[in-house]
This record gives structure tokens, C-alpha cells and sequence, in this order.
């Protein structure tokens, strides 16, 4: 198992890799800050130890003198039992003069460090530290003062110094991650804001433009950026609409011919059972094809806006659509509770629905149903058959253009019909799925109330 796929990668969003990278450079400052602070802390607790052990030894020294005899003495005052608690006098012949009795262990080694020079010894154990200070009479050493003191307040203050600084590093850390997540946010709102504008107006508006407007630097340059790509994509949808216009009009033209050329010969060809028959079938093509132009430029037509205009009762125009077909040996009901008003017009519906239709009785066994029921948020047309049922891997990609189903058959389509049927539901702001119902296959689409 490769350990670096179990790690966090980076945010994926540009305000949370900026908010880690002012935060990375925080974490660094804030740790030196931590360390300079607690070393600051341990060296002044350090110096306070230090001059601790020099004034106590100081006023130790004080008291100490020779008495006529020349024996070391100390000198007893009011405060003198206060200060032997944590120092030794100790004479040149290793006696202790004055100095807490009761610790045997410390007595010894002050006695062991009487001999050193004045000043800390590097010898001290590491939870007491000591201090010589020599006591001198007429020019010579007579004896010699030695305190202690523990070191384990020192450490306790050093430990709690570093743990409450740790703990407001972290939190410092926190509030700032929260600060910086909300500071990036608000500065990147106009970017996500124009960036959604530029989506909104490349689907119904493309002639909008943000302009020059007052704004920062970057976002100008922006809006700049944003005001070019609508403006490739208004010459690209002109350039579509004329496309559409003129195709329409110059297929349009020799398909009405057609079909008037046909009505011509079918009355004469009435006694020719055979040239009727072919006459027939010419004509149903030509039909046929007239409305696959029409489906095909009315979806080019509806990438120029957001939705298709218009309403229409759904239940009518599914009953006139159905009325109007050939269906053969199908049959083809229209299941309807009554009138629904639906937010599409009714030609729009029509060609959205007449692929369906097609593909529908193209594979039906022996019915279709199409059903009309308005939900609360949409009204939904579903086309049921009871055909063969979609094939599991195609049920994904069934709207894709181009796409046709696995299972061989002897239709000669490019499979256009339900990727037209899914860009007229979209642009109409609907959706469109298609489903297996157990006895068949199911196309439905959800559509706005009108």
C-alpha cells in the first residue's frame, strides 16, 4: 500500500490554499515566538536562582567571623533560622558551623564543595543548585559559605510557561485559520460571483457585459477576460442562428416540393396499387424528415437562451401528437388526469416528445403509454413501451449524441433522438432520464408548470 495515497492532499480550492500558505508562514513565526519566549523565561528564572544563592550566601557571610580563641562563629540573629534552612558554614577542617543538620545527604556535599573557588560549581546535581561563596578575615580564607536551593519550582514554572504558550500558539493558530478562511472568502467573492454572472448570462443573456466598472486590478482584468469569452461565444451563437436560418430555409423549399410532387403522382397512380404503395412510403419519409429538421433547428435555436418560451396544456398536445401519428400495429394512449399547464410551448413539446415516441413504437411489442402527472415542483411526461428493456450499459449514455443502443437492430439512425430530446428539455429547464421498468423501458421528463 503506497502510505502517501493515505495522506491529505492539498485543499482543492484556491481560498484554502491560500489561507494554508498564510498559515504555513504563521506557524513559523508563531513557533519562533513560542521558543524565543520560553528560552527568555528559563534565563530569567535562572538569573533569579542565581542572585537567590548570592544574597543568601551574602547574608550567611555576615555572621560568620573568629572569636578570640580563633575558632569560626556565627554571629545568631532574629532571622538566622530562616536563612541555615538552605545554607552551610563550613570551617577550614570540614566542620559545619551553622547549616540544616537534619539533611545529612546536603551537609556532605556541602562539606565535599567547601574547598572550591567562588561561585557555581559544574559538579551540582541536577535538581539542586549551589553556591560558594569563601568567607575571608585578615586577608586569609577562614570559611566558607555554601548554599543551596531546589530547582524543582523553577521547573515547574518553566513547564507551565511552556505549556500555556503551546496552548495559545495553538489556539492563536486556530482562530487565525478561522480569520484567514473568512478574510480569503469575502475577497473571492466578486471572482465567484462574477464567475456565476458570466455562466448566467452565456446561457440567456450573452449580449451582458460587465464593462469597466470601478473594481480592483485583478478584477478588472477579470471582467476583461469574462467580456471577450461572451463576446467569441455571441459570434458563435449569430453565427449558429444564421447557420439554423439558413439551412431551414434551404431544406424546407425542396421538401415541400417533394411532398407536392407526391400528391400530384398519387392521384394519378390510384389504379397502381404498387406506385401508390410507393408513393405512400415516399411521402411518409418525406414527413418524416421534415420533422427531424424541424427537432434539429429548433435545438439549435434553443442554445441562444436559457429556456424556451412559452405554455401549453400538456394534456392537448400529447392527445393531438398522438392522434396525429401513424402507430400500425401499436397502440399508442395517452394517460391524462386533465388539463396541466406546462412551461414549454406546445411545438417545443411536440418535437421533444415525438422522438420519444418514435423510438418507443419502434421497439414496443404491442403498446405505449404515455403519462401525464403534475407533482407539486414539476409536471412529468413519461413514455413507457413494452419492449425490450434498455441495456444495463447503456442507461448512462442513452442522451449522449451519436450514441445507439448495444443490442443490434435493423433501424439506420445515428442516434440523435434522445440527445435532441435532452438539449429541448434542458433548454426548457427541465431534466430527462431514462429507466428500465421491468416489462419495458421508460423515458421521463420533468418539466416546470406553466
Amino acid at each position: 500500500m503506497n502510505i502517501r495515497s493515505l495522506l491529505p492532499g492539498p485543499p482543492r480550492s484556491l481560498r484554502g490554499r491560500i489561507a494554508l500558505a498564510s498559515l504555513s508562514l504563521l506557524t513559523g513565526w508563531v513557533a519562533v515566538l513560542t521558543l524565543a519566549v520560553n528560552l527568555v523565561v528559563a534565563h530569567r528564572l535562572d538569573n533569579q536562582a542565581d542572585e537567590l544563592l548570592r544574597a543568601r550566601a551574602g547574608a550567611v557571610a555576615a555572621t560568620v567571623r573568629l572569636d578570640r580563641s580563633g575558632t569560626v562563629v556565627s554571629r545568631e540573629t532574629a532571622h538566622d533560622s530562616a536563612i541555615d534552612v538552605a545554607a552551610f558554614v563550613v570551617a577550614l577542617d570540614g566542620r559545619i558551623v551553622v547549616g540544616p543538620r537534619s539533611r545529612p545527604a546536603l551537609a556532605s556535599r556541602a562539606v565535599g564543595l567547601s574547598t572550591a573557588a567562588r561561585g557555581f560549581p559544574t559538579e551540582s546535581d541536577a535538581d539542586v543548585r549551589w553556591y560558594v561563596d569563601p568567607v575571608e578575615a585578615k586577608g586569609r580564607r577562614i570559611a566558607t559559605v555554601v548554599t543551596f536551593v531546589s530547582l524543582e519550582p523553577y521547573r515547574t514554572t518553566r513547564d507551565l510557561t511552556l505549556a500555556g504558550t503551546v496552548v495559545l500558539a495553538l489556539l492563536l493558530l486556530a482562530a487565525a485559520w478561522l480569520a484567514l478562511r473568512a478574510s480569503i472568502g469575502r475577497a473571492l467573492l466578486p471572482v465567484t460571483e462574477m464567475t456565476h454572472q458570466a455562466a448566467r448570462w452565456s446561457a440567456d443573456n450573452v449580449d451582458r457585459r460587465f464593462g469597466r466598472a470601478e473594481r480592483p486590478v485583478e478584477l478588472e482584468d477579470l471582467a476583461a477576460t469574462l467580456d471577450g469569452v461572451l463576446d467569441r461565444l455571441g459570434a458563435v451563437l449569430r453565427h449558429e442562428r444564421r447557420l439554423s436560418d439558413e439551412i431551414s430555409h434551404e431544406l424546407r423549399t425542396p421538401m415541400a416540393r417533394i411532398l407536392a410532387e407526391v400528391e400530384l403522382l398519387r392521384d394519378g397512380a390510384h389504379r397502381d396499387p404498387d406506385l401508390h404503395a410507393a408513393l405512400a412510403t415516399i411521402e411518409h419519409s418525406a414527413r418524416e424528415m421534415t420533422g427531424i429538421l424541424e427537432t434539429l433547428m429548433t435545438a439549435a435555436r434553443s442554445s441562444n437562451q436559457a429556456s424556451l418560451p412559452g405554455r401549453c396544456d400538456a394534456a392537448e398536445t400529447l392527445r393531438a401528437l398522438v392522434d396525429g401519428r401513424p402507430h400500425g400495429s401499436v397502440t399508442v394512449a395517452v394517460d391524462s388526469p386533465g388539463p396541466v399547464r406546462v412551461g414549454i410551448d406546445a411545438a417545443i413539446l411536440t418535437r421533444a416528445v415525438s422522438p420519444l415516441l418514435d423510438n418507443a413504437e419502434r421497439y414496443a411489442t404491442s403498446r405505449v403509454d404515455v403519462r401525464l402527472r403534475a407533482d407539486r415542483d414539476v409536471v412529468r411526461i413519461s413514455v413507457v413501451d413494452d419492449g425490450p428493456a434498455f441495456a444495463e450499459a447503456d442507461l448512462g449514455h442513452v442522451f449522449e449524441p451519436g450514441r445507439r443502443g448495444s443490442d443490434p437492430d435493423s433501424h439506420p439512425g445515428a442516434g440523435l433522438g434522445l440527445a435532441l430530446v435532452r438539449r429541448l428539455v434542458t433548454a426548457a429547464g427541465g431534466t430527462v432520464t431514462a429507466a428500465n421498468t421491468g416489462t419495458g423501458a421508460a423515458v421521463e421528463m420533468a418539466l416546470p408548470h406553466g
